[in-house]
C-alpha cells in the first residue's frame, strides 16, 4: 500500500489485455482505492524486485495489498469487489470449478 493507504496495481505496460483491464479498473475506481504503475516503470521495478529477488517477475496484472502480492486472476478477484456492488457479484465466478 502507498502512503495514502491505497493498494497498488502493477501491470505490463506492453500487454494489450493488461492495458484493457487497467482501463476497465480506472473507469470504476471512483473512491481512488488503487495506485497504478507499469511493471516497466522505475517505481514498478523497485516494488517488484523487493518481492521477486530471482527476477522472475510475472508479466500480468499484479496487486500489492495489505503486505500481500496477488497475480493474474487472483489479483482481479481481489480488485473487482472494491469497484462497487455490481462487481462484487463477478467475484463469485472464482467459486465455480
Amino acid at each position: 500500500m502507498d502512503s495514502k493507504g491505497r493498494q497498488i496495481i502493477l501491470y505490463d505496460g506492453y500487454c494489450n489485455l493488461c492495458n484493457a483491464a487497467l482501463q476497465f479498473i480506472l473507469k470504476r475506481d471512483k473512491k481512488k482505492v488503487f495506485q497504478y504503475y507499469p511493471i516497466q516503470s522505475p517505481e514498478g521495478e523497485l516494488l517488484l524486485t523487493r518481492r521477486f529477488a530471482d527476477k522472475n517477475i510475472p508479466d500480468s496484472v499484479i496487486l500489492l495489498a495489505g503486505g500481500e502480492l496477488y497475480t493474474k486472476s487472483e489479483a482481479l478477484f481481489k480488485i473487482l469487489p472494491q469497484l462497487g456492488n455490481g462487481y462484487k457479484l463477478l467475484s463469485i465466478i472464482k467459486l465455480i470449478p
